[in-house]
């Protein structure tokens, strides 16, 4: 409550602050995925760097087994479900589509 209280969660302005500044810095990952020279980010195998950058962006682009898949369901009722929000689905789209989301999903997909 007092982190809630604190950072003011339930303000729709905060809100879009966060976000814009998640995107700056998405575009910022995004373009160093784009000019790496090797397959991860540390060489030609997935190493800590990859694996921190996938359990940071867990929350926001929802793979299957995030956390071991623990969430699923509950991200599956706001994705698709039964508690539906249009607004949750856009935002885990447009995470998920960025070069960054798609790199980590792929590390879900592939090494998880």
């Amino acid at each position: 409550k007092i982190m809630m209280k604190s950072m003011n969660l339930k303000d729709p302005n905060t809100y879009q602050i966060c976000k814009n500044n998640l995107k700056i810095v998405i575009t910022k990952i995004d373009n160093i995925l784009i000019n790496k020279k090797d397959k991860y980010l540390d060489g030609d195998t997935p190493g800590m760097y990859d694996f921190a950058l996938a359990s940071l962006m867990g929350p926001i682009i929802t793979p299957q087994l995030y956390a071991n898949g623990i969430y699923q369901t509950i991200f599956n009722e706001f994705y698709n479900g039964k508690y539906m929000d249009i607004e949750y689905k856009n935002d885990v789209d447009y995470w998920r589509n960025t070069v960054t989301g798609s790199y980590c999903m792929s590390l879900y997909e592939e090494h998880r």
